[in-house]
């Protein structure tokens, strides 16, 4: 389930909505009826329609986008069940909620061997009777993965890796650092690549949260390139400034749609010395130290 689709689930008090979305253009929603008892584990549900088998090898994550609005002791959950429905574990809750578009990531790797059911459940309290109702839960974007073992990823030394035997269909995939000491960095975003006879064409999920990455190359001596992920559309500003304060040059200064996006500092207009490139975007600031050696 590399990508879930409609066709995949049954909706219990859960529907097909366009109104907030991530990429499909169409978000699975549920939200209790005003004035109206809304029962628990029967009409509030979205069930995978088929168990699904989690390897024994690799490691399996599921992931998904969403957006949470709930009213006062409502929650929502992600539930998943080892024995056809008969009972649920929860593996995500929350209660009293309200956030922002948001990517949640859950290890399945403790189902191992195991063939799963998955259900998300929307609970609303017994007397929804609020003069205010919540607008409820998004759901978007539902993904199945198993990585395979980590050896694949921290035993390659090269820029590149040759894969090949794989089906036709979309697989994805990440990759994290490890130095000399044997730490190991965090895993990047996964990202999702097609395999036509042979050939990967990769293409990377939309970014799901404001970033303002390292410049690279740091230090530098005229041009170094800066990049930054932008979850959804916002103006953004992204400007040098001098180790006094002063506005060196504003290279970014305009509404930018979602995606990873990068600048290019010319810098040899400038005395060599220390640098600060700021981003803004809404709510979100960052600042990263840069250093120009002319």
């Amino acid at each position: 389930m590399a990508n879930a689709k409609v066709e995949d689930w049954s909706f219990y008090g859960f529907s097909v909505d366009s109104t907030l979305y991530n990429t499909e253009n169409y978000a699975y929603f549920s939200r209790p009826e005003h004035n109206t008892y809304f029962t628990p584990d029967t009409r509030n549900l979205m069930v995978l329609n088929s168990p699904l088998f989690i390897p024994d090898s690799g490691y399996t994550e599921l992931s998904f986008w969403r957006v949470f609005n709930l009213g006062t002791d409502d929650s929502s959950l992600v539930e998943i069940s080892t024995n056809y429905g008969s009972s649920w574990l929860p593996i995500v809750s929350y209660v009293d909620s309200n956030s922002v578009d948001y990517w949640e990531f859950c290890n399945l790797s403790s189902f191992a061997g195991d063939s799963i059911l998955i259900r998300f459940r929307y609970v609303c309290r017994a007397d929804t009777m609020d003069t205010l109702m919540p607008e409820g839960m998004y759901i978007d974007d539902i993904s199945l993965v198993n990585y395979m073992n980590d050896t694949l990823f921290s035993d390659i030394a090269d820029t590149c890796y040759d894969v090949t035997g794989l089906s036709d269909v979309d697989y994805m995939y990440r990759a994290r650092a490890r130095d000399n000491l044997s730490n190991l960095g965090e895993w990047s975003n996964p990202v999702i690549a097609t395999y036509i006879s042979g050939v990967v064409e990769a293409r990377l999920p939309r970014p799901y949260e404001f970033t303002l990455y390292q410049n690279f190359p740091n230090p530098f001596t005229i041009k170094t390139t800066i990049r930054y992920t932008i979850p959804k559309s916002t103006q953004v500003s992204l400007k040098i400034y001098d180790i006094t304060g002063r506005l060196v040059e504003t290279l970014v200064n305009s509404k930018i749609l979602p995606g990873y996006h990068t600048a290019t500092w010319d810098s040899k207009e400038v005395a060599s010395g220390i640098y600060f490139v700021r981003m803004e975007a809404g709510d979100y600031k960052q600042t990263r130290k840069i250093i120009l050696v002319q």
